[in-house]
């Protein structure tokens, strides 16, 4: 069951009115799929979810400097839990996720080992959250209140995949010998974010520059 205030299966229940308790959200909200109300902890999850993105945005920076990276990898198990994979909720916490890892893949350098390591579980990330993206799931839920097919991607989340289907190409090549598959992903990755670029964005910068380091 999904719990999130986009989601149509929750409801309100429109003969009760909000509570002055500390659970008034399970007094009015109802899932009409499973008829679970206890909707609480759901709510407190990704009300201080947003409150920390919104921080995040007034500050202009990626990650505040007190998100640790067990916090950011808790935060992402937690929101899988009760959010749909595709949900804005689960990428963004997911991205933060990819982006600190990326942090400690440069603060590596010179350790092929930590290097390697941190590199392969990045990968693994970005492969997880495309395919949450295409509607696989890949959580603890048992029950899926709306499905992947009635659901329109913006334009927006159009771009932001392609910008995930690139780092994981540049993560594959650093993984993976062969570097086939990524030259593959790469070509196909400018090719569909071309019409929505100049030739001098720095994502189409960057893509060129990715493909011509792989062909080295």
């Amino acid at each position: 069951t999904t719990a999130t205030k986009t989601t149509p299966l929750v409801v309100r229940e429109k003969e009760m009115l909000p509570m002055p308790a500390v659970n008034a959200y399970d007094s009015c909200y109802r899932c009409e799929n499973c008829g679970r109300t206890d909707f609480h902890s759901t709510w407190k999850l990704l009300k201080r979810f947003e409150q920390q993105q919104t921080q995040n945005d007034n500050n202009k920076r990626p990650l505040q400097h007190d998100d640790s990276f067990e916090d950011l990898q808790q935060c992402y198990i937690d929101l899988k839990r009760v959010c749909h994979g595709w949900s804005w909720y689960v990428q963004e916490a997911g991205e933060r996720l990819l982006q600190s890892m990326l942090d400690r893949l440069a603060q590596h350098q010179g350790n092929p080992v930590e290097e390697q390591n941190v590199a392969w579980n990045a990968f693994k990330l970005t492969e997880e959250l495309m395919l949450m993206l295409n509607g696989n799931e890949s959580s603890s839920r048992t029950e899926l209140a709306v499905p992947k097919e009635s659901y329109t991607e913006t334009t927006s989340e159009f771009l932001r995949r392609q910008q995930l289907r690139y780092k994981s190409a540049k993560l594959r090549l650093f993984v993976v010998p062969n570097p086939q598959q990524s030259i593959q992903d790469l070509n196909q990755v400018l090719n569909d974010v071309s019409p929505y670029y100049p030739d001098n964005h720095e994502f189409i910068v960057g893509l060129k520059e990715c493909l011509k380091s792989a062909w080295c």
